[in-house]
């Protein structure tokens, strides 16, 4: 957000510097009233003579084109105001490029453990049974990281320590509901999240528990698809592993300092859970991207 905001405000002075220019240009060339292309093209507002050939009609007053001006900047201001929102909010999807492919030989202890850390988070209505904790960085680290120490190395030994959990948690999704490419695709996902968060179905199940059942698994798997959309920062229809690591990135803050801590509590994986399931722009979406510019640097 940080580098949206100074490309923004790079944006407003440059516009702000070609429109100075602009009125010294009007005031240079009043006398001889041109006919050539208008100077105000660039910003999106083609001004035309009695003649139709784009330069302002050689009777507009000055205080009339400096309206003209003002009006213009105003709309491009507005502009650029939304452009930020909808980035900051998740609206606009990144440039960031597809990481690479996990590997298929890849180590998926790591990532067993925090699916059956998740499973103990919530009982099988989804509410919090207690504060579990996940942690996937060592005491050192954790040591350093609090006192403040060493702040170049802790922050690279978290970047790589975020990216193997990553890497671990996205194969073994892709193992126990994917092909194994290194990708998850929408399908790979939503069947995950039924497997690992929909109980069986009794087979001696009444026709009202069918229809119920049937109900609540329509529910699931489109909560699932609105999640995989926002997980799915860049928009290539599949996640990979630096996706998948802002969403670790997402839920480990520390709640008094706001500083990663290297450890996910079902207090702090509960409301983002919930936020991933929500239809349009919410808070989930602010901390994926967020989480992502943090570890990758990439818009």
């Amino acid at each position: 957000m940080i580098r949206d905001l100074k490309k923004l405000g790079m944006s407003l002075i440059n516009l702000g510097t070609g429109l100075a220019g602009s009125v010294l240009a009007y005031k240079a060339m009043r006398g001889g009233c041109y006919h050539s292309q208008s100077i105000f093209q660039g910003y999106g507002f083609p001004m035309t003579n009695n003649y139709g050939y784009g330069m302002y009609n050689c009777d507009t007053t000055y205080a009339t084109q400096m309206g003209y001006m003002q009006g213009a900047m105003a709309a491009q201001r507005d502009l650029m105001s939304l452009q930020a929102s909808k980035i900051n909010n998740g609206e606009i999807k990144t440039k960031s490029e597809k990481a690479d492919a996990v590997s298929q030989n890849q180590d998926t202890n790591q990532g067993k453990a925090f699916e059956k850390a998740t499973k103990e988070m919530f009982t099988e209505n989804g509410t919090t049974i207690k504060d579990k904790v996940f942690s996937f960085m060592s005491d050192s680290w954790k040591s350093r990281q609090k006192e403040g120490k060493d702040s170049k190395n802790v922050a690279q030994e978290y970047k790589t320590g975020i990216s193997n959990l990553a890497k671990s948690y996205l194969m073994t999704m892709d193992t126990n509901s994917g092909n194994k490419d290194g990708y998850i695709s929408e399908e790979e996902f939503i069947n995950y999240t039924v497997a690992n968060d929909m109980p069986k179905l009794d087979p001696n199940a009444t026709a009202e528990e069918k229809a119920e059942y049937n109900e609540k698994l329509a529910i699931m798997k489109e909560s699932a698809k609105i999640a995989f959309s926002k997980l799915d920062q860049n928009g290539d229809k599949s996640v990979d592993w630096k996706e998948t690591a802002a969403m670790f990135a997402a839920v480990d803050a520390d709640k008094s300092t706001g500083k990663y801590n290297g450890e996910i509590s079902s207090n702090d994986f509960a409301p983002i859970s919930e936020k991933l399931a929500e239809s349009g722009q919410n808070e989930a979406d602010i901390q994926l991207r967020a989480g992502y510019k943090n570890l990758f640097g990439n818009n």
